[in-house]
């Protein structure tokens, strides 16, 4: 199968080895800024509900095949805006979202 075919969940999962039901975690920590994604993987393990909307945010990206889709999928997202995302910068940002998808996905 081509890589034109395959989505993002797909791709990602495939270049590096992982179980399809791995991507949602990796992907959500990866998208966090660099400064939180050591805090983003122990809060994930102690209170996964606090990333519900960035997770359902990577859940779609995940079936995305253009970086054009990725895109329109984070601009109708529901992203959290609050005091943590706005001051702190501890959620899912859509520079660190771009960056993630670009490694996978053509232009």
């Amino acid at each position: 199968m081509s890589s034109e075919n395959l989505n993002l969940q797909e791709i990602y999962c495939a270049q590096n080895g992982l179980a399809k039901t791995a991507f949602e975690r990796k992907a959500l920590l990866a998208c966090l800024p660099r400064r939180y994604q050591l805090l983003g993987w122990l809060r994930w393990y102690l209170n996964r509900s606090y990333f519900d909307l960035d997770s359902q945010l990577i859940v779609n990206l995940g079936g995305c095949r253009t970086m054009q889709e990725i895109t329109q999928t984070y601009e109708a997202a529901q992203v959290v805006n609050g005091f943590q995302r706005r001051v702190l910068g501890f959620r899912v940002t859509r520079k660190r979202v771009r960056i993630f998808a670009k490694k996978y996905l053509k232009a």
